[in-house]
């Protein structure tokens, strides 16, 4: 299966691949290519899950011994680029909230300017 196939059964049966991945849904697709038969992925998709060339099985096939074994890695595997996208999202986050920041600062020099000329028009106007 690449990203855009759709899975079709199960509790997902209308989502695609790439629908687990925006769901953070990625270990689901880790136990179906462990532990059913007929269900294998594409090179990239199997690199995005973890599955390196150690921790492949032979397809049509499945196999819980391998599962099992190889399930910690993966979660650890998973679980340090996770942490790497999120520290980016923050990194991103930072960003963005310091340039509303300074948005907003400009914004109320600019009103307090404002303010000011509009007391002084008043104050002309008797």
């Amino acid at each position: 299966m690449t990203l855009k196939s759709v899975i079709g059964f199960g509790k997902y049966p209308d989502y695609r691949i790439d629908d687990f991945f925006k769901l953070n849904l990625t270990w689901e697709l880790v136990n179906m290519y462990y532990n059913l038969q007929s269900i294998s992925f594409t090179d990239d998709v199997l690199d995005a899950l973890m599955i390196t060339e150690e921790r492949r099985i032979a397809k049509p096939g499945k196999s819980k011994h391998a599962y099992h074994e190889f399930k910690k890695a993966i979660y650890q595997d998973m679980k340090a680029s996770q942490d790497d996208n999120q520290v980016m999202g923050l990194a991103m986050m930072r960003k963005k909230a310091e340039k509303e920041s300074n948005l907003v600062r400009s914004f109320k020099e600019v009103s307090k300017q404002n303010n000011m000329n509009r007391v002084q028009r008043l104050g002309v106007k008797k």
